[in-house]
């Protein structure tokens, strides 16, 4: 049970991980009794809390997409990891990978149409509010990109 199947690459992979076994015991108890089961594989999801940090992923990285021939694009969300009025509120910074051929490969021009609408519209739009909340708390010139007026007057 610490083999698994990666569901984004189909390939082998060491995960001994609680979760993923209780999954597989209870696929394997169920075709024992008979019954038409399969366990899809996993898709690398993992969470720790230590003391002033919260981290966690799920997916291939940027590295391993990569490694499995993927063209890929990134982008970094900023948000809150709660509420902003609950105490100790603080931020949380998630970084999206995304297969750029994904779009592409699809034959049918609406329903490309509709994977843009979707989803990169979507992931643009809530982006972009994170970047105009941190534009109102952060000083232009310690911004890691132009802020929205410098893009539309001067890029």
């Amino acid at each position: 049970c610490a083999l698994v199947t990666n569901r984004i690459t189909g390939a082998e992979k060491w995960s001994p991980m609680g979760s993923s076994a209780n999954m597989e015991g209870r696929t394997l108890a169920q075709i024992l009794a008979g019954k038409e089961k399969s366990y899809p594989g996993v898709l690398g999801t993992g969470v720790v809390k230590l003391p002033g940090l919260n981290c966690g992923r799920t997916g291939l990285t940027e590295a391993q997409a990569k490694a499995a021939g993927y063209d890929v694009i990134t982008a970094l969300a900023v948000t809150d990891d709660k509420a902003h009025y609950y105490p100790d509120a603080s931020m949380f910074i998630t970084k999206l990978i995304a297969d750029t051929d994904t779009a592409e490969a699809m034959a049918d021009e609406l329903e490309k149409a509709k994977y843009y609408q979707g989803t990169i519209l979507t992931d643009m739009a809530e982006l972009r509010a994170v970047a105009d909340e941190a534009e109102a708390l952060i000083p232009d010139d310690m911004l890691p990109y132009p802020d929205y007026a410098k893009i539309l007057f001067y890029v």
